[in-house]
């Protein structure tokens, strides 16, 4: 599931000043490529450790991925640069601060990291009581609401103007865990897929509400508009998400971008502008911009692809920047096997 919210996100960030994709596709995937990063956090959340392990885990898996990435991205982009750059010390405030969606475009792994550490106690208390936490974070979605509809809140730093829907969905995901047994006896396989044909009908029908009724076309997470019907809207898209991750194939390449978010999600701008750099250069722009309903996904996958390298190579000598321990067995195997070839070789 991150796997495929991952390659959304890439093609979202496809929409510059020189290329843009059809309006139908940020219309279907808005409601839930954000939505689900929060949902599948909910799904994967565990309370087994104290309070302070679990916060020092977070801190390892999140925060630091957030600021040595973060300062990678920012000195990279002035080093060698295909686009305008603000100074880099405006940058390194953008990302201690956490304002808006700036933080060189790294906010929400801070939400993420906030969110998840406001949900322990929550999760904690109520851990054998699925319905109380789901009670307790439609309270604080409530409020969060209210609190957004009556107060000029604006953007607050670490994203605390959204707490509320983040709470939410990481509590949709972890009820979903608590009663994943139950679920399972109740849905056999041919019953995943007709609740995925009715859930398909019923995403459907609600976007269409939403883009001819509504006249909005674009409800993603923590949507100001129409709270009610978005947040409707976001847990189909979520359900639907969930549902075709299930039953279709478990694909190695997807499986591998869901493990790899953290990188994907810092380093795939610096792709997209250095092949949009290339396109200009090769006056192939226009012809892009006719047939974006194909090459948007082309150019996505390209993109997807070309970071295999780096990350595996962050994932080996740098794990700390992407919430990971060194593999020591690994680097022995890859190290150990050169020297054999080249003993063999001599």
């Amino acid at each position: 599931m991150k796997g495929y919210c991952m390659l959304i996100v890439m093609l979202h960030h496809l929409n510059t000043a020189t290329y843009s994709f059809p309006s139908l596709y940020s219309s279907f995937y808005a409601p839930f490529f954000l939505t689900a990063f929060f949902v599948s956090g909910g799904l994967t959340y565990s309370t087994k450790r104290g309070f302070w392990k679990y916060l020092l885990n977070k801190i390892i898996t999140l925060l630091v991925p957030l600021f040595t990435l973060g300062l990678i991205a920012i000195l990279s982009s002035h080093v060698i640069s295909f686009n305008e750059q603000e100074s880099v010390g405006s940058q390194i405030i953008d990302l201690f601060v956490q304002v808006g969606t700036e933080g060189h475009k790294l906010w929400f792994i801070a939400a993420m990291f906030v969110y998840c550490i406001v949900f322990y106690p929550i999760a904690k208390l109520l851990k054998n009581k699925p319905y109380c936490i789901l009670l307790a974070v439609s309270g604080l979605l409530i409020i969060n609401i209210v609190l957004q509809y009556c107060t000029p809140m604006g953007q607050l730093p670490w994203h605390i103007e959204s707490l509320g829907h983040g709470l939410f969905w990481i509590g949709i995901g972890y009820f979903l865990k608590l009663k994943k047994n139950k679920i399972a006896s109740l849905l056999s396989r041919k019953r995943q897929y007709l609740l995925l044909v009715f859930v398909v009908v019923l995403y459907a029908g609600l976007l269409c509400i939403s883009i001819l009724v509504l006249n909005t076309g674009y409800m993603a997470f923590g949507s100001a508009d129409f709270y009610g019907f978005s947040i409707l809207l976001n847990g189909a898209g979520v359900a639907f998400i969930i549902l075709i991750s299930k039953l279709t194939p478990q694909f190695r390449f997807i499986q591998y971008i869901g493990r790899s978010t953290l990188f994907y999600f810092a380093f795939h701008g610096k792709v997209q502008s250095l092949l949009f750099w290339i396109f200009s250069k090769l006056s192939i722009l226009e012809f892009l911009n006719e047939y974006a309903f194909i090459t948007s996904i082309v150019i996505t996958l390209l993109e997807a692809v070309i970071l295999l390298i780096p990350s595996e190579l962050f994932n080996l000598f740098l794990p700390f920047t992407v919430g990971k321990k060194y593999d020591k067995e690994r680097l022995k195997k890859i190290f150990g096997r050169r020297k054999n070839e080249n003993s063999t070789c001599q």
